[in-house]
């Protein structure tokens, strides 16, 4: 990625979404952007039980990269003290919904801050931060560790929302029509996260809306940089 030049240092937003197959590749992209632009800033939004990640960035790159921590979001789901989907197992839903309340503390951040970004690259799962980058009137690009294909499935399962003729088959097979090649897998092999998407329910449909957000994107950034 080559980050655009102009008369102001260039400054950038991370945020990762706290799992380790989702934040690890997009540190990784961090310090390879922090490696090769060295007239830019970058923040990275993280809460205090996940900070620690940051410490080997942080310290390769003072100068260039800086933290911000925000509390974590309280939700009823998740017990006091759990931030990160390794110490919760089938936890991502929950981390999603959770995370998207930080819409307005970095909203407030954002508007005291001296140099604001001009950017904010997010994870897939992090589909809020494209509602805060159009109200910022800046850029986002959605980071997506699982690469095109899987995240080209998921856009297309949360844009048309098939259902199964039977209910009770797990075994029915579900046709990705809008993809090239339409590849088709049983219902059981489909994402857990839009299995469980029930109509009408208030926290199903917030889901659906942050998973939309991600298909207003102006880019993807796939895994394989």
């Amino acid at each position: 990625m080559t980050v655009e030049t102009s008369n102001t240092p260039p400054h950038i937003l991370i945020i990762p979404f706290p799992a380790q197959g989702h934040m690890i590749p997009l540190l990784d992209l961090t310090h390879k952007l922090a490696t090769t632009n060295k007239n830019i800033t970058i923040t990275i939004l993280t809460t205090p039980k996940n900070q620690t990640f940051l410490t080997p960035l942080l310290n390769s790159h003072p100068s260039i990269i800086h933290p911000l921590i925000l509390p974590f979001p309280s939700h009823p789901l998740i017990p006091p003290g759990i931030e990160n989907a390794k110490d919760l197992p089938n936890s991502v839903r929950n981390i999603m919904l959770s995370l998207s309340n930080l819409h307005h503390p970095v909203l407030e951040w954002f508007h005291s801050h001296p140099s604001p970004p001009n950017y904010i690259i997010s994870d897939m799962f992090c589909g809020w931060t494209q509602n805060l980058a159009s109200q910022l009137n800046i850029r986002r690009l959605v980071f997506s560790p699982s690469g095109a294909f899987a995240f080209s499935t998921m856009c297309f399962l949360w844009k048309n929302l098939p259902i199964r003729e039977n209910p009770v088959d797990e075994n029915e097979l579900v046709l990705y029509h809008d993809i090239p090649n339409s590849p088709k897998y049983p219902w059981w092999q489909v994402s857990p996260l839009f299995r469980s998407y029930v109509s009408g329910d208030t926290d199903s449909e917030k889901l659906r809306d942050l998973f939309l957000c991600n298909t207003y994107s102006l880019v993807v950034v796939p895994q394989k940089y």
